[in-house]
């Protein structure tokens, strides 16, 4: 079983847990069965992707061998994904046979719009997959990810040349294709849309969280009047008992009043 396949996969597997379906010492999760696999080589992460051309396959491997001291685990699998999956098998569906990093500019047109396209089968009410198509949003740090591709074996090509020379060829990405400044644009226009659908539901949710807040009592209200009151009655008593004090020892109240004024 693999671990892939989103948030359903893992309900499908708890609900056949919870029906007895599995023995009692399944795992809780479908979590530790990914886990069970472990890191997956190189050779592994680029043979998903099944690439026909053994040469370009090759050197993708070994593109990545070169990187992988200055990569983590998951980088490495982004990029292999990228190379190997939305790179190389796209470009061996556009144009079968294909066996050379030189692309032809016909095919690298065609590549390019198809990357700009994200593409998953749903299925549907009725029961038959469809085929739903959305933009690819991160489309530009794919292309970054195949130009750093070109212009890595460019670069060891310069220092190794019998192992790198033959892959070194033109780079078909240009540097203005992956310039992100109308990106950024983009994606700060989508986000203040996001905030403007959302600003005229904001008085509801303050309402809404604000109520019980009011309902409730303060925390320790009764025992803080008390203790207001206690000290109140303490500060009465403590005046009371400084102008006693204060008065003459031989006098009180009564002797205060009868004393007579003096000439």
């Amino acid at each position: 079983m693999h671990a892939r396949g989103g948030q359903k996969k893992v309900d499908f597997y708890l609900r056949l847990r919870a029906m007895g379906i599995f023995p009692e010492d399944a795992p809780a999760t479908i979590r530790a069965f990914g886990l069970a696999l472990g890191q997956l080589s190189i050779e592994e992460l680029v043979d998903r992707c099944q690439i026909r051309c053994q040469p370009v396959r090759d050197v993708i491997v070994d593109y990545l061998r070169e990187r992988q001291p200055s990569l983590d685990f998951a980088s490495l699998d982004a990029i292999s994904r990228t190379l190997a999956g939305l790179f190389w098998a796209r470009i061996e569906a556009l144009a079968p046979g294909i066996d050379s990093l030189r692309l032809p500019p016909a095919v690298a047109r065609a590549w390019k719009d198809d990357l700009k396209v994200k593409r998953r089968t749903v299925v549907g009410p009725d029961g038959k997959s469809v085929e739903v198509t959305s933009p690819r949003l991160i489309a530009k740090d794919e292309l970054m990810r195949v130009r750093a591709f070109y212009l890595g074996i460019a670069q060891w090509a310069a220092e190794e040349r019998a192992r790198w020379g033959p892959w070194a060829v033109p780079c078909p990405i240009s540097d203005d294709e992956i310039h992100k400044a109308k990106e950024r644009k983009r994606r700060k226009a989508r986000m203040d849309q996001r905030t403007r659908e959302r600003l005229p539901v904001l008085p509801i949710l303050v309402s809404t969280t604000d109520c019980p807040r009011r309902r409730r009592p303060a925390p320790g209200g009764g025992r803080h009047q008390a203790r207001s009151s206690d000290s109140r009655h303490r500060r009465g008593s403590a005046q009371s008992h400084l102008s006693e004090s204060r008065r003459p020892p031989h006098q009180g109240r009564g002797d205060l009043q009868r004393a007579p004024a003096k000439p």
